[in-house]
């Protein structure tokens, strides 16, 4: 189930990044707004498939601090596409997947796999 899983998280984000270079190309409208549709488009979709949650106050601070860098990762990736090429701009966000990998290892104690670090050797020598 977990490949699976995988496999559909990465056909998605394929998608995401297709539709953000075409939005870029075809649509000169404002980044922001493309941006805060999305997001609120997502938002819609959660609340649909999952009703509108109980949030705890211990939760909120996360909640906030999530929503705030996923909309600015969200504008950022849109100019990003909107400025360069969609190979490359995929390919240097892909990097980003580096970094949580080194944190969970470093501060969460995460076990060191070979399958883990063959993963970053690929991501790094693509």
């Amino acid at each position: 189930m977990q490949t699976f899983l995988i496999a559909l998280c990465t056909v998605t984000l394929t998608a995401q990044n297709i539709f953000k270079k075409q939005y870029s190309l075809c649509c000169k409208g404002s980044d922001y707004f493309f941006s805060a549709a999305v997001s609120l488009l997502s938002l819609l979709f959660f609340l649909l498939t999952a009703g509108i949650p109980r949030i705890s106050a211990e939760v909120l601070p996360y909640s906030v601090g999530f929503a705030a860098v996923y909309a600015l990762a969200m504008v950022y990736s849109v100019l990003a596409f909107k400025t360069g090429s969609l190979a490359i701009t995929s390919l240097l966000l892909s990097y980003s997947l580096i970094l949580p990998t080194l944190y969970g290892f470093l501060f969460l104690n995460e076990r060191i796999t070979a399958l883990k670090c063959g993963g970053i050797l690929l991501l790094l020598i693509s």
